[in-house]
Order: structure tokens, then C-alpha cells, then sequence
């Protein structure tokens, strides 16, 4: 409600800190956050509300995390423009843990309340880090009796070690706490008593949740699990099923699900790209936009692969889908409540079951246009690359419904580090395209944040291993390889569950948008932005509004030329800018789009006056009456000076010349260059009260008067 919130919403580069102690000088809500105990791959966060009441109105917590490089030395909060996650974390306060944590990390850590009233509230940025790995020795691996501890059943942790600095004696004398995890010993196997039943483990206790206050206890998703035996010859696996199937704890079988593989279809087409999409049962919303997209994709070899996880109901969209279009591959995985796989094992399982030579992510909320995978592919052939990304791309603020260009090269120009640079360019798992192969030797980390920027990493250290594409040309080239998109075929949303963000240098004008390749998918693009509604008139996230202009080139049967154009312009003000660069009238000239054969124009292929030229188009021909014996002789007068009695006449057949024709007419009728005695002769126009030379490499346009110092000599006459 708003008397809960009682502040108003910050402005443009009002720091969410300050936005809070506003809210607290004016008596309103509070967020408060802490992070007290440190493990090796969670992050542990304590929530407390005020007024406590508040928890009613809270719909969900996102928690968003950005990495700080100084480690804690330096800054209280992230600069304005920094790599940002976001992770849902439910909506109850207390201690929660957020798993799969890079480890030896410290991080910027802020917290996000969304109400029931549609608003948001924020906490201060605090920071929280996480412990570097460290084994230890056997006996760490022991709780505080002597048990002898393996792998959590509640979280993807592998290993117990134990955490001597918070062994909990007072309260429960049987527990100790995983230096690794931050979980119960006894959420932890047993490994004396696993060891007599190794042909199988249990889910029972990874599905046993605390029952929720606003759950029934007759829920479903309390009901314990039965037990899941170890494949057989789980040994002779290959060691990515074995991590897919133990990370998913026996949810997802590598071999059961290998069916869903389509074989592949050799012919003369391009190999096939496989489009993977990582998403789950609260963004079904998006699910039949992500099939719309990739379905307009014009790769024709193509297939969409969905892992979706759910606790509830799998997508009704693909369920269907799926039995009517043999392109879409749809992995549906039951969860238990409260937990789900991580990203990266998604974006695992989804490499396992493509049967494509290249693999494209999309995310399931971002637009990509029709050209996308013929411009990221044909980029990384071209850069004989084994992965590629955008170093540019453009976002899509959702709150304020504003395009933004981010361009990564605009950052370099900062007093910025090299590891800050790299988490911009490689760090946006968004457009990543790149080889099936390197992405089965270099899977995924089995982690929700930063597993993208983890993935690329390891490739780029890994180089390029394919001897014929290591050198090309005398380069060595990079095993990653990037694509900076000026054409618009890609939009990254920007919202509230949204689990990246960035900073875009300039806002895009509507009429750009207009020319972009994404508006090549109309209704689709029509739909998405209707989507989102408005809450916000300035963008946090985005510049001050940019015009983006390019030079166009004209090509004539005379000659070529630039005109200055800016995105949206039509064919008329291309012709309104000839008109004052080379002269001529606009009803006589003609613009194309291709080549015009003998410069005789042919029907149905003229770019119409009220016609975009489109930010793709690099050159247009020009057809005018002299194509087609509708021009008439120029004729051009030459004064001498300062005998403004003595004049020529020279005839050119047409007015598509540069200055330099006049010139060479007046020499080839009246004489020659060693014709003018001492001086060389020069053409003059009139300036203010005197004179100054012309560029001969200018065009003629509509001047029909020149001034020659000089003319007399060059004509061997005498002056009057």
C-alpha cells in the first residue's frame, strides 16, 4: 500500500541507498539485510522487515548481486553502470541461502521487495562473500560424532567438510555445519551407511521441505519421494551424463532422455543450429514468444530445445507443441518445492540433446531477429572463432518501454580494468553462439551466477584447438570471437526478474527501432512490448536520447557520391539531400535498391519517396534524365578577372560533374595548362566582396558561373 511505502520513487541515478534512508528519515518501511556466516558456495542472507507487517504485502524477494573486485576495499556500493544478477529468493524474511555460489568471491549484495501494490522497495547494499575452497584434511570431512559425511541432500554440494568455526553444540548436539554448503550435517548421506546400499540413493529427504504457513500440510510436494537406483553401468558413462544425472539427483537420466535427440539431416543446407532455452514454470508466460522467435529464424536448418523445470503443471505450450512440430526437443523436470536445477546444468542437459553443429542460447524473454543466426554464425566463421558474443547489443527497458545501445567499446575509453571489461563482454550468456563439440569438452559449472562468464572464460583459456582455425591469414585467432550489432538483431529485456542488467550509453530514437531487423518480426515485437506496462518515465538503465546518422553511398552512370542520412530517412529526403549536394531537380530522379542494368529503370524495384532506406542499406542507385536522353546541355560562363567583359562559354552534356569538368572543358576548347604563362589557371566564385578558389573536387550543382584570373592570358588576349 502507499502509505507503507511513504517516499517517492527515486530518479535517475538516485543510488537505491539513498533511496532507503529517505524512506527512513520519512518514518517508511525498511528492508534490512546481513550476512554474518561465510561458506564456500552459498551465500546467507538474514531479511528483516519493519514494520513486520510489511511481510504480508511482499509477493517475492529478488536479491541482486554484483561482483566486487576490490574485495571489500574500497567501495560500499556498485558504480551505476556494473554487471548486475538478479535471483528470485522467495518471499519470506529470516535466513534464506542462496546455493551454487562461486566460491572465493566478495560481492556487492542488495535485496528487492516487489508488493502486492505493483511497487518496489529496496534495501542498502551490503557486502557478503563467499570462502575459497579448501579441502582440508580427511577427518574435516567427519561431523562433530566421528560420521564420516558425503554428498547434501538438499543442495548440489558434492562433499561435507565441516566448519569449525560454527559447530552449534548449544542447540542440537547431533549437527554441525558444511563449510562447503552451509547445510545441516545431517542433511548430509551417511557415507558408512550409503556405502552398504551403493546401488542406489534417496530423494526422500531432498523432497522433505519445511512446510510453508501459507502451504497445506496435504501438499503435494511434501510427500516423500521413493528411491532412485544407480544406473547400472553408471561407470561407463560418460562423465557429463554422470555429473548431469548427479547434479539433478537422478531427475534427469542422460540415457532414458537420450531418445529425444534428433538425428541429423545431411544435404546441402547449412548445418543445423540448435536454439537452447533454460526456463521454468513461472515464465510460461514467455514460452510461446520464445517459440515465435526462433521459429522465424531464417537458418534453415534449425531446432528449439526447452529445459524447463516446474513443481506444479509442465508448459501446456510445448506439451502441445512439441507433438506438432518435430523441431522442438521439450525436457520437462519436476522439482521439489522451493529448489530447482541450476542454470547451468540446464544449459548442460540442453547441450547433451542438440543435435546441431552450432548451439545458439536464447533467453526466453530477450527478441531476436530473423537475421540473428545467420549474422552471429556467419560472424564466427568468418572470424574462424569456435564461439562468438556481442560486444554491442541493445536492451529494452521494460518500465519505461526505452531501446538502449550498449557499447562495450564506448566503456573501454574508461579508467576501467581488464577484468571489468571482460565480465561486459563476455559475461551475457544472452547471445552466446558457439560449437556443440567445445561445449561437450567445456561444459557448464553447476551454478546460477556466473556460469555464462565462467563457460566463455574456460574457452578462452582452453584457445582455439582446431589446428586449421588457430592461425588464418598469419593471425592467431581467438577461440571466442565478438559481433558488435548496429543493425538491431537482438533486444535484451531489462524488468524486475530479470537476471542480468546493462548500462546503455544512448537511448535509440522510435524511428531507429523502425529500421532495426527486429522490426522484421511486426506482430511479435508488437505483442512484446505491450507486454510490459509502463511504471517509470525515466530509465534507470539507459542514456540521453542519440540520433545515429551514416554515410550512404549514390552510385550514378556518372559517377558516385555520400549523403549524409539518419535512421529513418526516406527515399524523399535522400533525394531533397542530392538536390543540394549535386543539383537537379527531385520529380526527375529514381532511387533503387539494386543495381540498374544499362541504367534503364525496370518496374516494381524504385524505392518509393515515403519509403525507408533502412539502416542496411549501404548504397542505392541512381537513375536520372540523362540515363534515358531527358537531359539537356549545360552551359557554363567563365569571367575573367579583373576583365569582367572578357568571357567563354563551355557545354557539358549533363550536371552529374564534378567542378573539375568545367576545367577540363575550358582547357580542351581554349587552350591547355602551359597555356596560362607564369601562374597556373584557377576557377573562383564570388566571396562577400571578393573572390576564393573552388574545389574542383566538389560537385557542379546548380552553379552556372565561374571566375578565372588569368582567362586573358590563357585566351592570348588583351584586356580592355
Amino acid at each position: 500500500p502507499a502509505e507503507l511505502l511513504g517516499s517517492l520513487p527515486p530518479k535517475k541515478g538516485f543510488h537505491a541507498a539513498q533511496h532507503l534512508r529517505s524512506s527512513r528519515m520519512l518514518g517508511g518501511p525498511q528492508i534490512t539485510i546481513s550476512s554474518d556466516r561465510h561458506f564456500e558456495e552459498a551465500l546467507e542472507l538474514s531479511v528483516a522487515l519493519s514494520p513486520p507487517r510489511l511481510e504480508q504485502e511482499v509477493t517475492a524477494f529478488t536479491v541482486e548481486l554484483v561482483i566486487d573486485h576490490s574485495r571489500g576495499t574500497k567501495h560500499t556500493q556498485p558504480p551505476s553502470d556494473a554487471f548486475v544478477k538478479r535471483i528470485e529468493f522467495g518471499a519470506e524474511a529470516g535466513k534464506n541461502m542462496i546455493q551454487n555460489m562461486p566460491s572465493g568471491r566478495h560481492f556487492f549484495v542488495a535485496l528487492v521487495a516487489r508488493l502486492r501494490s505493483g511497487q518496489t522497495l529496496r534495501s542498502a547494499w551490503i557486502l557478503g562473500k563467499t570462502l575459497p575452497i579448501n579441502e582440508g584434511p580427511f577427518d574435516d570431512k567427519r561431523d562433530v560424532f566421528g560420521h564420516l559425511r558425503g554428498k547434501c541432500k538438499n543442495c548440489p554440494c558434492k562433499n561435507f567438510r565441516i566448519l569449525h568455526e560454527y559447530v552449534e553444540l548449544n542447540s542440537k548436539v547431533n549437527e554441525s555445519t558444511c563449510r562447503g554448503c552451509g547445510c545441516s550435517s545431517m542433511d548430509h548421506d551417511t557415507l558408512e551407511m550409503v556405502s552398504q546400499e551403493a546401488s542406489s540413493f534417496d530423494l526422500s529427504d531432498s523432497q522433505k521441505k519445511k512446510p510453508s504457513p501459507n502451504k497445506d500440510k496435504d501438499d503435494d510436494s511434501a510427500v516423500s519421494g521413493p528411491k532412485v537406483p544407480m544406473p547400472k553401468d553408471f561407470e561407463k558413462w560418460e562423465q557429463l551424463e554422470k555429473d548431469m544425472f548427479t547434479c539433478t539427483k537422478g531427475l534427469f537420466h542422460p540415457r532414458q532422455m537420450l531418445p529425444k535427440r534428433r538425428s541429423g539431416e545431411k544435404g546441402d543446407t547449412p548445418a543445423r543450429v540448435s536454439i537452447v532455452t533454460p526456463t521454468m514454470e513461472s515464465r510460461s508466460t514467455f514460452h510461446e514468444q520464445i517459440w515465435e522467435v526462433s521459429d522465424a529464424q531464417k537458418w534453415p536448418d534449425k531446432e528449439l530445445i526447452i529445459v524447463e523445470t516446474y513443481q506444479s503443471t509442465p508448459s501446456k505450450f510445448f506439451t502441445a507443441k512439441e507433438k506438432d512440430d518435430q523441431r522442438v526437443v521439450f525436457i520437462s523436470i519436476k522439482v521439489p518445492l522451493a529448489s530447482d536445477l541450476t542454470i547451468g546444468t540446464k544449459r548442460n542437459i540442453g547441450t547433451y540433446l542438440a543435435s546441431g553443429e552450432y548451439l545458439a542460447n536464447f533467453d526466453d524473454d530477450d527478441i531476436y531477429a530473423p537475421s540473428y543466426l545467420l549474422q552471429m554464425v556467419g560472424a564466427m566463421e568468418e572470424q574462424a572463432a569456435q564461439a562468438i558474443t556481442l560486444g554491442s547489443w541493445f536492451v529494452y527497458d521494460s518500465s519505461t518501454g526505452r531501446v538502449g545501445q550498449v557499447d562495450v567499446r564506448e566503456t573501454t575509453k574508461e579508467d576501467r580494468k581488464g577484468e571489468d571489461i571482460d565480465n561486459w563482454l563476455y559475461g551475457y550468456g544472452f547471445s552466446y553462439v558457439f560449437r556443440r563439440e567445445v561445449a561437450l569438452q567445456v561444459p557448464y559449472s553447476d551454478c546460477n551466477m556466473g556460469e555464462d562468464f565462467t563457460f566463455y572464460s574456460a574457452l578462452r583459456r582452453r584457445g582455439n584447438t582446431r589446428s586449421s582455425d588457430a592461425v588464418k591469414d598469419g593471425k592467431k585467432r581467438e577461440a571466442v570471437a565478438l559481433c558488435y550489432d548496429t543493425y538491431g538483431i537482438c533486444l535484451h529485456t531489462l524488468h524486475n526478474r530479470s537476471t542480468s542488467n546493462s548500462w546503455a550509453q544512448r537511448e535509440v530514437p522510435q524511428e531507429e527501432v523502425a529500421d532495426m531487423d527486429i522490426a522484421d518480426l511486426e506482430n511479435i515485437l508488437h505483442r512484446y512490448i505491450k507486454r510490459f506496462p509502463r511504471t517509470a518515465s525515466r530509465s534507470e538503465f539507459i542514456g540521453s536520447l542519440q540520433r545515429r546518422y551514416w554515410t550512404l553511398r549514390v552510385l550514378t552512370s556518372k559517377g558516385k557520391f555520400g549523403v549524409r542520412c539518419c535512421a529513418g530517412t526516406t527515399a524523399l529526403e535522400v533525394k531533397q539531400n542530392i538536390v543540394k549536394q549535386v543539383g537537379g531537380r527531385i520529380e526527375d530522379m529514381q532511387l533503387f535498391r539494386e543495381s540498374v542494368p544499362s541504367w534503364k529503370p525496370c518496374g516494381g524495384k524504385e524505392i518509393l519517396d515515403n519509403h525507408r532506406i533502412g539502416l542496411r542499406q549501404e548504397q542505392v542507385w541512381l537513375v536520372l534524365p540523362i540515363d534515358h536522353d531527358g537531359c539537356h546541355d549545360v552551359e557554363i560562363t567563365i569571367v575573367d578577372v579583373p576583365d569582367r567583359t572578357m568571357k567563354v562559354k563551355v557545354t557539358l552534356p549533363h550536371f552529374v560533374v564534378k567542378q573539375q569538368a568545367v576545367f577540363d572543358a575550358l582547357l580542351a576548347k581554349y587552350g591547355n595548362r602551359n597555356s596560362a604563362g607564369a601562374g597556373k589557371p584557377i576557377l573562383a566564385e564570388r566571396f562577400g566582396s571578393g573572390f576564393m578558389a573552388v574545389d574542383l573536387d566538389h560537385w557542379l550543382c546548380d552553379k552556372r558561373q565561374f571566375f578565372m584570373p588569368g582567362l586573358a592570358e590563357l585566351l592570348g588576349r588583351e584586356r580592355a
